[in-house]
């Protein structure tokens, strides 16, 4: 009987052992090594957010340095939205953005926020960019500027209408 418990035991620590195993191998892999790292948010609005999700890439000057951890409507009123008064009628979507700590000093006052594609069709990520080196970082919650995106989708829908309109 003892010696039933004990294979048991051993059986029951090696499976837990094994999934345990698998789980980080599947992290390693999957690109989420990077998952113990210090990280600090930043947050910026568009209008339209062309398709982003959770999850997204961010990257500057083409490294990657974090990712999109909220897209989300806003909820507050466009006058309490921290964003510059020409910038209010673009402010429907809230962007929370989870950066390395590492790159905070890439990220300072008068970067922005560009959504941009991988390829014509590719998939959806957030390009930052470096702001003047004389600003200082963006601290923990800061809003960063948002820029828009050039959709090449709405530039060939704009030239099927003007030349379908010099056609007639």
């Amino acid at each position: 009987m003892e010696r039933n418990l004990f294979q048991e035991i051993k059986v029951g620590i090696f499976v837990v052992f094994f999934v345990a195993l698998i789980g980080l191998s599947a992290f390693i892999l999957g690109g989420s090594s990077d998952m113990f790292e210090p990280t600090y948010k930043l947050h910026t609005w568009y209008r339209d957010v062309k398709g982003l999700k959770v999850g997204a890439i961010v990257r500057v000057a083409g490294v990657d340095v974090g990712e999109v951890t909220k897209v989300e409507f806003e909820n507050r009123s466009s006058s309490e939205v921290p964003v510059a008064d020409e910038d209010r009628e673009r402010t429907a979507i809230h962007v929370e953005l989870t950066i390395q700590k590492q790159y905070q000093e890439r990220i300072r006052l008068g970067s922005a926020a560009t959504i941009s594609t991988v390829g014509l069709l590719g998939d959806m990520y957030i390009a930052l960019s470096s702001g003047d080196i004389k600003n200082a970082p963006l601290d923990e919650g800061a809003t960063i500027k948002s820029a828009e995106a050039i959709d090449f989708l709405d530039y060939a829908d704009k030239a099927t209408g003007i030349v379908e309109s010099a056609g007639n």
